[in-house]
């Protein structure tokens, strides 16, 4: 009997702490108010950036005011402020599991998730957050570390990447146009002359091969592909046999406002890509095919220079060489057809071939006396 009784004591005595505990989270839980901010920091201390994902990591740092990657390659600027933008602006609605199952089904579990977001200044970590299985379109399940609450928000995988490609500033070989000076082609060496920065640029050779012209629409357009590089992908700091760069397929050399550069193109050994080599930076930068096979062919001599026409070749051509000059040949005039006139044979007149009534009527010969 006694034995019960302890029995039933001590078990009402663990509903109560239950009861005590489940309370209390229900009222960690319920004082989550709806649309609340999930995350909350100041962007403006945030300099560094970490994705984890599961086979890579991300690590950007803000230097001089500029994000760049781990090995100090310019970071796309606006990609990453785009990021802590959105990491700012979250925000979360009623938790969708508090358990530790919850975190193994929606993937936001310590050592099991998707991926995770750490934004630090210096070594004092200001929000950290587990990216997990998606909820939606554009939704995922998502946990902060210091937590084990899960919500349902506007963020994916998608924008916080972990390919290292994904977060380079493809944009870093293209050139102003407008400050270029200058361009050095083989043997030729151009000089741009024109004034207006509003217009096409216009150039003139130091020297020309004998016979030869400077094709100024044909420097400009062979030149229009470099101001819009991008590239696909660094390829490291080394050079490799397979680049190509032992004899290029083109070396163009460019005097701008804030330096010069040399551009070396090499054609892979495999495949249809080529490789880039600049002079005012230390990487190789693997390029598509299609994009440098137009650069290579036109700008070549070939294509910067016209053939002069001499004057005498100029004189030997006819006045209008751009329509032939048709012979006119005037019609002959037509012959103007005249009355026939017909010439009866003249006819004897005799008195017997006359008619009766003349012979009548002719007057009569005087009588002789």
């Amino acid at each position: 009997m006694k034995t019960g009784i302890i029995l039933l004591a001590a078990l009402a005595a663990v509903q109560v702490v239950l009861a005590v505990v489940t309370h209390s989270g229900d009222t960690e839980v319920a004082s989550e108010s709806v649309n609340g901010v999930l995350l909350e920091f100041d962007k403006t201390q945030v300099n560094q950036l970490s994705i984890q994902g599961v086979d890579a990591t991300v690590e950007l740092s803000k230097v001089e005011g500029k994000w760049q990657t781990a090995d100090g390659f310019p970071a796309n600027q606006s990609k990453v402020t785009g990021l802590l933008d959105k990491l700012g602006d979250l925000k979360h609605g009623l938790p969708v599991g508090v358990s530790e199952n919850a975190l193994d089904r929606f993937k936001v579990a310590i050592d099991d998730y998707e991926s995770r977001v750490q934004l630090k200044q210096g070594d004092d970590v200001l929000a950290d957050l587990y990216l997990g299985s998606g909820a939606g379109a554009r939704q995922s399940h998502v946990r902060r570390q210091a937590d084990s609450v899960v919500y349902t928000t506007s963020i994916g995988v998608y924008d916080a990447p972990t390919a290292i490609g994904e977060w380079q500033d493809k944009t870093v070989l293209q050139l102003d146009e407008k400050t270029v000076k200058s361009a050095e082609l083989a043997e030729l060496k151009l000089e741009r002359i024109s004034k207006s920065k509003d217009s096409a640029p216009v150039w003139q050779a130091a020297k020309l091969p004998e016979g030869k012209l400077l094709n100024q629409a044909g420097v400009n357009e062979g030149l229009q592909p470099l101001w819009n590089l991008r590239f696909d992908e660094v390829l490291g700091k080394e050079a490799k046999p397979d680049y190509g760069l032992d004899e290029p397929a083109l070396t163009l050399k460019l005097t701008h406002e804030g330096g010069e550069r040399e551009y070396q193109f090499g054609k892979m050994t495999e495949g249809d890509d080529y490789v880039l080599k600049v002079s005012d930076r230390d990487e190789y930068f693997r390029m598509a095919g299609y994009s440098v096979k137009p650069v290579v062919e036109k700008n070549g001599v070939g294509a910067w220079l016209l053939d002069e026409v001499l004057e005498e070749e100029v004189e030997a051509e006819p006045v209008a060489a751009s329509e032939p000059v048709k012979a006119v040949v005037e019609p002959e005039p037509a012959e103007v057809s005249k009355p026939e006139v017909v010439v009866e044979p003249e006819q004897a007149v005799t008195d017997e071939a006359k008619p009766a009534e003349a012979q009548d009527t002719a007057p009569a010969a005087p009588a002789a006396e």
